[in-house]
């Protein structure tokens, strides 16, 4: 009997310096942000949150960060810069909690703020942002926009500038 050798390897990945560099980067602004609102009311903490979250991970959408875990992980850091500053204008954590968490739609654990009860101004969640890699569509490698052939482009993409509306909707739903 033949004794089959046995293979072990590790697969070790790194992330990019400058790809670490400039997620803690992101979160040193957060942090600044967080500082400098130390006594200001919630309501003015997420409006001059809400766009630097969005603008990061909308920056980040093309790239593979959600699979990664990169996005959960900026929300969990920025939990913790936002968990410090409520702890700062409370004395107990589970007053904080109380105070400046709330449940909106459904999704417990919400950042926000009761501006009546219809529209809470709430932070947004780098992982709540729609991106990932995976909603790419796959081409052929031999297709080029630029070889006529109007009714492929228009089924994969859905739209070609040189084909109506409605036959690319027709073409898309019948594949070709």
């Amino acid at each position: 009997m033949e004794k089959i050798p046995k293979v072990e390897y590790w697969v070790i990945t790194h992330s990019l310096p400058h790809q670490r560099r400039r997620d803690e980067e992101h979160q040193e602004v957060i942090g600044r942000i967080i500082k400098k609102h130390r006594s200001s009311p919630q309501a003015a903490l997420i409006k001059d949150l809400n766009p630097i979250i969005r603008g990061w991970t909308l920056y980040h959408s093309n790239s593979d960060a959600q699979t990664a875990g990169e996005l959960t992980r900026q929300d969990y850091l920025t939990y913790l810069k936002l968990r410090r500053w409520a702890l700062h204008r409370w004395v107990s954590l589970n007053a904080a909690h109380t105070k400046y968490w709330k449940t909106v739609d459904g999704k417990k654990w919400v950042f926000a703020t009761r501006e009546g009860d219809a529209n809470p101004l709430r932070l947004l969640k780098h992982s709540e942002i729609s991106c990932s890699s995976n909603s790419y569509v796959k081409l052929k490698g031999d297709k080029s926009p630029y070889d006529g052939d109007t009714i492929y482009w228009s089924s994969t993409l859905g739209t070609q500038p040189e084909m109506p509306g409605r036959k690319a909707r027709v073409a898309q739903a019948t594949k070709g």
